[in-house]
């Protein structure tokens, strides 16, 4: 028996050397991305310890291994599974159309952006689109974010800077390819996914959101064409009431709305507005002629 295991092994062994000096410069290992280990095969099963993790870190790490959309997102080539919240959101309500214009507010990790290429025929590849109908997407953040392909990237770009306008235009001027380009409106679905880093706190971290939607709105109200859409997440909170008001003066048709992609257990819900009915001046939006405050945190836009 001993001397078997003896053989065993020596074969076992030779078989080693033989594919390290023979067949391994012929084989590429498979390379796993850092956004992707949490879902890899290397996880296929939760830990029994996780030395130095307290529970919560654990109910984390098994709801991630045991969610079907953070799976479909790594078969699929998604970044995050908050691509399928998008793409449930377009799938009810057909926000994104070849050659539309979009701008993704806070697109890292880069999912919204990814999905939004697709939709809007920005690579160029959707079947039975002409040409003329293939979309832009530029995708904005103020954090660092790998760029997604066939979308213009501008990471560490602050929305509300002199830069990020000229930027914008300048981009837009050139896909249009005309000199009466209108620099002001030229977007026609402003997207927000935006979230802060959570305190742990409710009330604060739904008045952070809420300012966050604001000044995704703001950008919109300056930029969006006549009829565009906005797309923005809130957590729930008693500051969501003044924001849908807002909402109906500028747009038609607002909305809530909760994607089956969207945990069940999350205070997360989305505002979906549409048909914006422009302002004459953008510099004298309504936001400028009364000022809205709520609790102990107030909201104040000025454009």
């Amino acid at each position: 028996m001993i001397l078997k295991k003896q053989l065993t092994k020596v074969l076992l062994g030779r078989q080693r050397v033989y594919f390290l000096h023979h067949l391994a410069p012929f084989v590429q290992p498979r390379v796993y991305p850092i956004r992707d280990l949490h879902c890899s095969p290397m996880l296929c099963v939760v830990p029994k310890n996780l030395k130095g993790k307290g529970k919560p870190a654990q109910d984390w790490l098994t709801r991630q291994l045991n969610d079907p959309y953070v799976k479909k997102s790594r078969y699929e080539n998604y970044r995050a599974r908050s691509a399928y919240k998008l793409i449930e959101i377009d799938a009810k309500y057909s926000i994104l159309k070849p050659g539309m214009s979009i701008v993704d507010c806070g697109a890292a990790p880069g999912s919204w952006t990814q999905v939004a290429v697709q939709r809007v025929n920005a690579d160029g590849k959707m079947e039975g689109c002409k040409r003329f109908l293939q979309g832009t997407v530029i995708a904005l953040d103020i954090i660092p974010f790998e760029p997604v392909q066939h979308a213009i990237c501008l990471p560490e770009m602050n929305i509300f800077s002199e830069e990020c306008t000229e930027k914008l235009a300048s981009i837009m001027m050139a896909r249009s390819g005309s000199n009466d380009f209108n620099k002001s409106s030229f977007v026609d679905v402003v997207l927000s996914d935006m979230c802060p880093s959570a305190s742990g706190h409710k009330e604060i971290d739904h008045d952070n959101v809420i300012k966050l939607c604001y000044a995704a709105l703001k950008f919109t109200v300056l930029h969006l064409v006549t009829g565009g859409t906005f797309l923005c997440k809130i957590w729930r909170g008693r500051r969501e009431t003044d924001l849908c008001q807002d909402l109906k003066n500028l747009f038609e048709n607002v909305r809530y709305v909760k994607p089956p992609a969207s945990r069940d257990d999350s205070a997360e819900i989305y505002l979906l507005a549409q048909n914006f009915r422009g302002i004459e001046n953008k510099y004298e939006s309504p936001f400028n002629k009364q000022t809205r405050s709520s609790g102990s945190v107030g909201t104040k836009i000025v454009l």
